[in-house]
């Protein structure tokens, strides 16, 4: 009764509280049994958008990643040389509006570029940085800004966008979904005054 003066005698009950961890989801894929998601270069067009191949072999295995299989990438022509997946179901964002992913990027390091696409609204994408080039790292991109789109059910993934290199290769693995944990103030340059 928020707000609401009580009256004298007034009794509330109350049981068995509890804190639970939230439930984590399935990866979206880990290329450990099979493909989950359809991957390919974009439109399947491997001049302009590179060659995907997977499972294959991990390259690298150690470090955050000693899982036998993962998915690998190499460039095509284009500077904006795309990876794209597909999925049977849309990607539910109210809960987990943030994709973690793992990636082993040339030892030029970089950046990837993630783009949700929405056949109503159109792409929507997230950037993160290389901070440990030529090694398996973790990248984190938040997508809750875009929580009220319910028809996602595509993934493209630009790696170096804007930057020529064909052939050039990456790897990636362990595609999930989660909370946000990505600081807001990322990338932002302070204003020492």
């Amino acid at each position: 009764n928020a707000k609401v003066n009580g009256e004298p005698g007034d009794v509330y009950y109350f049981d068995d509280v509890k804190l639970t961890a939230p439930v984590a989801l399935p990866p979206l894929e880990t290329f450990e049994n099979g493909l989950s998601l359809g991957w390919q270069p974009l439109d399947q067009n491997e001049p302009i958008h590179g060659v995907f191949t997977g499972p294959t072999p991990n390259p690298a295995s150690g470090g955050i990643n000693d899982s036998p299989n993962v998915g690998c990438y190499a460039k095509g022509s284009s500077a904006f040389s795309t990876l794209q997946a597909f999925s049977l179901n849309s990607f539910d964002l109210s809960v987990y509006p943030q994709f973690d992913l793992d990636v082993l990027s040339p030892a030029s390091g970089g950046t990837v570029t993630m783009q949700l696409n929405s056949a109503t609204q159109g792409n929507k994408e997230a950037e993160a940085t290389i901070k440990n080039a030529g090694q398996w790292e973790t990248l984190s991109f938040d997508f809750s800004a875009f929580t009220a789109i319910t028809d996602f059910s595509e993934i493209r993934l630009i790696f170096n966008a804007g930057t020529a290199a064909p052939g050039q290769s990456w790897c990636i693995d362990n595609l999930r979904q989660s909370k946000t944990t990505v600081d807001p103030c990322d990338g932002v340059v302070p204003v020492t005054t």
